[in-house]
């Protein structure tokens, strides 16, 4: 066994050797492994960040520098994607979880950072000072601070770029699960698609919409075959089920019940069968017994629904699967990359399909432009971001994909009809009783 070990140790190792040198020919930058395993030191890479290297040589930056790294790992496991965060020192930096298949663990992270966003630079400047004179380490803000200076200012853009990179290639190493992370990715923007939902629903708690009604509305979406507003609908019912059952679980599977019903009696109307029953019923119930919590019963209602539609698919003509999977595969791409510069072309490439098929099926599916879709989707995130994050009103626009703050500022108060500001403090009056001083709301995710 121990000699098994070492060998899967030292398979470990070089994979990730693999990935480090192939982050630096691609971005000519290193970065830095953690293993998570506390006594085993960092490994750093060649072309790593000079600044965060001296920082990790110095026993007590060291440990911030990993406690934050380490943290982050955790964040990045749990959504299934990089996670983007700034240090204890004020620089920009992302760290890549890495837990391989066979383990179902995290062993360690790659973290990549060093980076600073444009015209921050005298900032991150202040801020390191002002956090190494905090533990007394001064002496090494001195040696360091030439290396400060030299870091370049990065665009986010770039950064995400050299992430998507380096997640791809722990897939294709076998150091990450693809599949696993697909479903963390799909699990998350569903509850932050939840979280906006239960703060629209909660203005008018208690008067929502019976269950019944919103299941309703629902199945309104299937003669259709239009699966993006049957999520919608879905994510009004599942927010009605938050609303109502709070942290009870047993609560919120009776109302998954009825849509697993419903969903039943759909098959059964459709396939025109006289029994009953229905394949694959006891196994549906069996899992949603054993579901352990409301982010897993949520996350099950929508596959639940998706694989209705899925079978719905297969069994329609070629021209209805053809119509649903272009819509279903921009919206979900839009989704997943709402935060970049996208075009229609590079969306309809992803789609496989041509901009004219994406343009006239989403407006022929959905009754909305790829514009429409693309500014709804980074409203919302913005929305979120502003009620659950105390991120400036320059990060939120950056993160959400506007080019900059006044664009940003202009778009959100022609679909909200309130500036960003004016937003957050509303939330802020409501959920704590009064604005703070900067009109941030306190409250976090």
């Amino acid at each position: 066994m121990v000699i098994i070990k070492i060998m899967h140790e030292h398979e470990l190792k070089s994979r990730i050797k693999r990935v480090m040198a192939g982050l630096e020919d691609f971005a000519g930058r290193g970065g830095v492994y953690y293993p998570m395993e506390v006594g085993h030191k960092p490994q750093i890479g060649g072309s790593a960040c000079r600044f965060c290297a001296g920082c990790l040589a110095d026993r007590r930056a060291g440990t911030f520098c990993r406690n934050t790294v380490c943290t982050s790992a955790v964040q990045g496991y749990s959504v299934g994607d990089a996670w983007y965060f700034r240090c204890w020192l004020g620089l920009d930096s992302f760290a890549i979880p890495i837990a391989p298949p066979s383990l179902g663990e995290i062993v360690g992270v790659i973290e990549v950072g060093g980076f600073i966003a444009p015209g921050h630079a005298h900032n991150a400047q202040e801020i390191a000072l002002s956090r190494l004179s905090g533990i007394d380490a001064l002496d090494l803000f001195q040696v360091l601070f030439g290396s400060l200076q030299a870091l370049p200012e990065t665009e986010f853009s770039e950064i995400k770029a050299v992430a998507d990179f380096l997640l791809e290639a722990t897939f294709s190493e076998g150091l990450n699960s693809a599949s696993f992370f697909a479903m963390r990715r799909r699990v998350s923007e569903q509850q932050r698609r939840l979280a906006v939902k239960v703060q629209e629903l909660q203005t008018s708690y208690p008067r929502l919409p019976s269950a019944l009604r919103s299941l309703a509305e629902v199945f309104e979406c299937f003669p259709d075959n239009d699966l993006h507003g049957a999520r919608v609908k879905l994510d009004d019912f599942l927010g009605n089920m938050l609303l109502n059952s709070g942290a009870s679980l047993e609560r919120g599977k009776s109302y998954l019940l009825l849509l697993l019903g419903a969903l039943n009696c759909e098959r059964l109307l459709g396939d025109g069968r006289r029994s009953m029953y229905v394949p694959g019923l006891d196994e549906r119930l069996i899992e949603l017994s054993r579901k352990p919590d409301i982010e897993s019963l949520c996350y099950w209602a929508e596959e639940l629904l998706v694989g209705h539609f899925n079978r719905a698919q297969r069994a329609g003509t070629q021209e209805s699967r053809r119509k649903w999977r272009v819509s279903d595969r921009v919206l979900d791409y839009v989704r997943r990359n709402y935060m970049r510069d996208l075009s229609l072309s590079e969306v309809a490439r992803a789609a496989e399909a041509s901009p004219s098929s994406v343009i006239h099926g989403l407006k022929r599916e959905t009754g909305r432009t790829f514009v429409q879709h693309l500014t709804e989707i980074r409203i919302r995130e913005a929305k979120r971001l502003l009620a659950y994050s105390t991120q400036s009103l320059g990060e939120i626009s950056r993160l959400c994909g506007f080019k900059d703050q006044s664009y940003f500022t202009k778009v959100f108060r022609r679909e909200i009809n309130l500036a960003p500001r004016e937003f957050r403090n509303m939330l802020s009056d409501r959920l704590t009783g009064g604005a703070s001083e900067d009109g941030n709301s306190g409250l976090r995710v």
